[in-house]
């Protein structure tokens, strides 16, 4: 997401607070020349603050649970297999590549064998390739395919110098 994207939430709870503020400001030096004393506005403006707060904390929450992390994909990848599901095993690695190199990740299953560098995982994921343009023909074993590639990408997440 662009910075520019970032700061529209914010500058709108800044804009929030700052109306509720001249609001209750204004309306204070109303009561002010009333005689009245008005300190409930600034229990209202106290409101208006933490609920301002409240909800660009929750955007903040929302946006990080917005995108699954790879472990997330590792699991779909192993729940497709599981019911020898050729798409979205296939899809889940896509998604699975780009939780964890960003938009560096390669966009497909070739892409992601190159980047692996493992002859037996280029095998597999030949074979689910195949297995996606046919719509999820015998060729594919997808028990196989789940014990080789799971294991790689373990391996993978758990070497030191991996950023993701």
């Amino acid at each position: 997401m662009s910075r520019q994207k970032r700061w529209i939430p914010i500058a709108g709870v800044v804009l929030l607070l700052a109306l509720a503020a001249k609001s209750v400001l204004g309306q204070q030096a109303v009561n002010q020349a009333a005689g009245d004393e008005g300190w409930w506005q600034w229990v209202v403006l106290l409101f208006v603050i933490g609920m301002g707060l409240s909800i660009f904390h929750s955007i903040k929450l929302l946006r990080r649970s917005a995108s699954p992390d790879a472990g997330y994909w590792l699991k779909r990848f192993e729940q497709a297999c599981l019911k020898h599901e050729a798409s979205a095993a296939s899809q889940s690695l896509l998604f699975w590549a780009k939780a964890k190199w960003g938009v560096e990740a390669p966009t497909t299953l070739p892409g992601i064998a190159a980047r692996l560098e493992r002859e037996d995982v280029t095998l597999q994921l030949q074979q689910l390739q195949k297995a996606v343009r046919n719509g999820g023909g015998a060729e594919w074993n997808a028990y196989l395919c789940r014990q080789v590639i799971t294991e790689v990408l373990a391996q993978l997440s758990s070497e030191k110098g991996d950023s993701g």
